[in-house]
């Protein structure tokens, strides 16, 4: 890591870039001071305009990541008998193929790579906010953003998504009071846009930055074959409940979100500064899977020990 990549975050673009993220986290704990609603606010949706207009990217890219944001919060106010995997996928479709008309700089798969990281990275962070560890959502985030910003050659746009996304990071965890909700697969549509043209120049860190993207995957593989996914509405505690007590007594015990986010740290710092880094995309493409697997491993061996459902935390 050089001191020139460093010192991007602090041109003067970035740091107001900081400061709309500081302004967005201060309004929302402002409202959750004053209200002290019983269902956390989502600061997702102020995140993804703000991103947008700081980062201005082509017209069907914002058209698509809108459609993606609409249809993720769309989806998130459906019942919960009929929250799918399969169905989130095919809901998002349409709005990740409008951007197929965008130009992709770099090798000829870039709007096939589009598809796939968009839709299953939006697919794949929607279904994370239904889940019992849904509360790591703003932090996960800014820790996928800061592994495309470190991985990717080109960081004109990267950048400026991770200074936006570092301080509201900080509101769901440890001290919660606001989160992400549908609108995060929005965000990660306009993440993974960001790949593709940041890492246009080395083919194996637009692999690196995708897999980046999939660090909440991961952990939601991990709930999904531990059987412990706690969706909304399957709580023992009311949301009230959970407000009043201590932050260390609430949804995400300090003492396993800890060792989780130490696990995703490393993954996400092994395919940022290895896989993303290598010129050969396949070669990229197996570090890469080799780091998520044995996050799924890490994290299905954590959450097993602490029993997150069957304490009833």
């Amino acid at each position: 890591m050089s001191s020139d990549t460093l010192s991007l975050l602090f041109t003067p673009k970035t740091l107001t870039a900081g400061a709309i993220g500081a302004v967005i986290s201060a309004f929302f704990l402002a409202l959750f001071l004053r209200t002290r609603p019983s269902s956390l606010p989502s600061l997702g949706l102020p995140l993804l305009i703000s991103g947008i207009l700081l980062i201005h990217p082509p017209l069907y890219i914002t058209l698509s990541v809108l459609g993606m944001a609409g249809t993720g919060l769309a989806i998130s106010l459906f019942p919960q008998k009929s929250q799918s995997l399969t169905r989130d996928l095919l809901f998002l479709f349409l709005p990740v193929l409008i951007a197929i008309n965008a130009s992709f700089p770099g090798p000829s798969w870039a709007p096939a790579a589009w598809i796939i990281t968009a839709l299953l990275g939006g697919a794949g962070w929607l279904a994370f906010t239904r889940h019992s560890m849904r509360q790591l959502g703003p932090v996960l985030f800014t820790l996928a953003a800061g592994g495309v910003f470190f991985c990717v050659p080109d960081t004109e746009h990267a950048v400026l998504l991770f200074a936006v996304t570092v301080i509201p990071g900080m509101t769901g965890w440890p001290f919660p009071f606001a989160r992400l909700s549908g609108e995060s697969a929005g965000l990660a549509g306009l993440l993974a846009w960001i790949v593709l043209q940041d890492g246009a120049a080395r083919e194996g860190a637009i692999v690196g930055g995708a897999a980046c993207i999939g660090v909440a995957v991961s952990l939601l593989l991990a709930l999904l074959l531990t059987g412990q996914t706690r969706q909304t509405g399957q709580t023992r505690q009311t949301r009230q409940d959970k407000l009043s007590a201590p932050w260390y007594q609430r949804e995400i015990q300090g003492r396993l979100a800890i060792p989780v986010m130490l696990v995703c740290c490393l993954t996400v710092g092994i395919i940022s500064r290895i896989a993303g880094l290598q010129e050969d995309p396949v070669l990229a493409g197996t570090i890469a899977f080799a780091a998520l697997f044995a996050a799924v491993g890490a994290h299905g061996f954590i959450l097993t020990r602490h029993h997150l459902v069957r304490d009833g935390s």
